[in-house]
């Protein structure tokens, strides 16, 4: 048959000839209701990927179909060999060829979209209007041509770009098509070259995604082709901008408060892993009194000290909405911390605070014990990586009434002994919603591990306790027996995973069924132990001392 001249109907059959003829003509009637499908149907190029889009699922918009064709456009489109920035080209010029293409976008589009809630979907978007672009090493011109397709994608919610190649350039063409995605909630550039220059060239876009000024304008990237939007925004909705990892430094920090104005929709804000300091802290802390919305705010790996933390102390009360704060790996030391707790009364509905890795000791926590009755609704609580000792973990322990509804505490490497740790069991019947529990790499020793694990197992809600590090204080055949009798002893309440093998200088166990070879442990480097019940996982290694 002559391809030129075959006919909708015929390559459809043609298509699934090797399956049931069914197929073939529930895609055919699909296509003949749906006026999205009849418009793509105009360009022969098309066909193939209707077939297999509408064999698979039931897709509401162009917006799902062009992320179907950008996920699988090279396998059921083209048989040559292009590279991308080719092949988005091409896909943006045939979708633009196509008559009556913009009014399918703002009208049956828009009418489909509609049709998911977010009940439906449980809050999150459905899974086409999420577009994962994470690790595709796009170069500019690669995401210059990119974002030729964003006219087609105005129902998008979620845009991850993250781990790309492209710089400030790539930036200033993702700004300037921005506007297209007028349904945009999530932006992520995590881990790409951007710097100040590339933020400098987005942030004054950002406000234009939900056509705040730009209201019943007509906008246009493809030649020929004209989107009208004609909805202007009677809320702020929700936006989250994710730049970990991008370069960024006080310089951008400056940019983003020139800007924050337009930002009053930003409800999450990753800034982590950038070269932020006092300056930058400063000049961010001066844009809350704009982003009033904020629930998320993450800084965490930046170079904010004390008077950094300062600054930012001074604006969190302008963030009465806050619900995460991470200021971990930034050593703001015992009098940032204290800044911080003072502000507790301000963002008291915060649900998760990271402070691992801030350089406080003993002091930090006195100062969060005084004011974290202000934040009952903590739920996640990050003191690891700071050497509060004892002392600390004490005056943490007494404040476990007001601590409620905390489910994770992290106190991992925090120069804990036993006595800390038997500090924490003894009134953990005060968290009465803990469901995990680290204290890795503490001071905790072998002898008081039985002690500890005993109360864990009689905490019926804790589901997950951390325990690598113990220490042996003998070594030899003694510390291997107390290790031998420790397990020895829980068997008979605790269930151990059967059939865990390890290598020979390693530890061992089996079931009773097994060789008896097997059943005895062994002492060495690098053990992860697991001793689990039906609702207690306890993880612990040893760590021989000379």
């Amino acid at each position: 048959m002559d391809t030129d001249n075959q006919t909708w109907e015929e390559f459809t059959v043609s298509y699934f000839s090797d399956n049931d003829d069914d197929d073939a003509r529930h895609v055919i009637h699909q296509c003949s209701t749906s006026p999205i499908a009849r418009c793509l149907l105009q360009n022969k190029v098309f066909w193939g990927p209707l077939c297999e889009f509408r064999h698979i699922c039931q897709p509401p918009t162009i917006t799902s179909f062009v992320k179907y064709c950008i996920d699988f456009g090279p396998e059921y489109m083209f048989s040559l060999d292009i590279d991308r920035k080719d092949f988005y080209e091409f896909l943006a010029t045939a979708l633009a060829s196509l008559p009556g293409i913009g009014d399918v976008i703002s009208c049956c589009d828009l009418q489909h979209g509609v049709q998911i809630s977010e009940e439906d979907c449980k809050g999150e978007a459905p899974e086409h209007h999420i577009l994962n672009m994470d690790d595709e090493h796009l170069t500019d011109c690669e995401i210059k041509a990119f974002c030729q397709l964003f006219p087609f994608m105005k129902h998008l919610k979620t845009l991850v770009l993250s781990c790309s190649d492209f710089s400030p350039e790539g930036a200033l063409h993702l700004a300037r098509n921005l506007a297209f995605l007028t349904s945009l909630e999530e932006l992520d550039l995590t881990e790409n070259k951007i710097g100040d220059d590339g933020f400098a060239n987005i942030i004054p876009h950002i406000r234009h995604i939900y056509n705040f000024e730009v209201a019943d304008s007509v906008v246009s990237v493809n030649p020929g082709l004209q989107i009208c939007s004609r909805h202007t925004c009677r809320f702020l909705p929700s936006f989250s901008l994710k730049l970990n990892c991008t370069r960024l430094s006080d310089v951008g920090m400056a940019e983003l408060t020139v800007h924050a104005r337009s930002l009053r929709h930003v409800t999450e804000l990753d800034l982590g892993r950038n070269g932020i300091s006092d300056d930058g802290a400063a000049a961010l802390a001066n844009s809350f009194c704009h982003l009033t919305r904020l629930r998320v705010l993450i800084l965490y790996i930046n170079n904010i000290l004390s008077n950094g933390a300062l600054s930012l102390s001074m604006g969190l009360r302008f963030l009465q909405h806050l619900r995460v704060l991470s200021l971990g790996a930034n050593n703001i030391d015992d009098k940032g911390v204290t800044e911080l707790a003072r502000q507790f009364v301000y963002i008291c509905n915060i649900e998760v605070l990271k402070l691992d890795h801030t350089g406080m000791t003993h002091k930090g926590v006195i100062a969060i014990a005084a004011q974290v009755h202000h934040i009952p609704r903590l739920k996640q609580l990050n003191l690891g990586k700071n050497r509060i000792g004892d002392l600390g973990v004490r005056a943490l322990t007494e404040v476990f009434p007001s601590l409620r509804h905390l489910q994770e505490l992290f106190l991992w490497d925090c120069g804990i002994t036993s006595s800390g740790a038997e500090d924490i069991t003894n009134r953990m019947t005060h968290l009465v919603q803990l469901r995990e529990l680290q204290l890795a790499h503490n001071d905790i020793t072998l002898d008081s591990l039985q002690l500890l694990v005993s109360g864990f197992l009689s905490t019926p809600w804790l589901s997950k306790v951390d325990l690598r590090g113990v220490r042996a204080s003998e070594l030899g055949t003694q510390a291997e027996g107390m290790f031998y009798s420790f397990v020895e002893s829980l068997e008979g309440s605790v269930g151990l995973y059967s059939g865990y093998r390890r290598l020979e200088d390693e530890l061992r166990w089996g079931t009773e069924d097994e060789d008896a070879n097997y059943r005895r442990y062994r002492l060495g480097s690098g053990n992860n132990t697991k001793i689990v019940t039906d609702r207690l996982s306890i993880l612990f290694s040893v760590r021989l001392e000379n």
